[in-house]
């Protein structure tokens, strides 16, 4: 009868494209994920990103902040303390970098102006910073305010 020729037989799909799709995917989403690792926190490749991270922290008043740029947690002035340990809401705070750090070998100091109000209260002092290199990067390992 007539030449009806059936269709050849579908082909046979393999898993390999979908595993190595898969596979690629996973490796693209482990980069994205490093990279925002990696670059996102803070910057403790010079004094001047420290100490811009500094200024940063206190006038956000966020001690976490100010705490992982410190070598020491230690060296936190008690004004600047007592401030923080106030709370966000009661405790104003601003503050400016007096130019930037000078440095010397693998050690550098700056100045920071602060103003902290608190209460009607108006404090200002000035923070001198001293900053150590620790590998690749720097922290604070230094910090005393002299009121004014």
């Amino acid at each position: 009868m007539g030449g009806y020729v059936p269709p050849p037989p579908p082909k046979e799909r393999h898993p390999m494209p979908w595993i190595l799709g898969g596979v690629a995917v996973l490796v693209v989403a482990a980069v994205v994920v490093l990279i925002v690792v990696l670059t996102s926190g803070t910057d403790t490749s010079s004094p001047k990103a420290v100490n811009d991270s500094v200024v940063e922290a206190l006038n956000d008043k966020d001690i976490k902040a100010l705490q992982g740029v410190l070598c020491n947690p230690d060296v936190v002035p008690q004004e600047i303390n007592q401030g923080l340990a106030l709370g966000k809401d009661m405790v104003d705070i601003k503050a400016q970098a007096k130019g930037d750090p000078a440095q010397n070998g693998d050690t550098a100091t700056s100045t920071v102006g602060v103003q902290l109000t608190a209460m009607g209260q108006t404090v200002q002092a000035n923070v001198h910073l001293t900053y150590r290199k620790n590998g690749d990067s720097w922290c604070v390992a230094d910090m005393k305010a002299n009121l004014g």
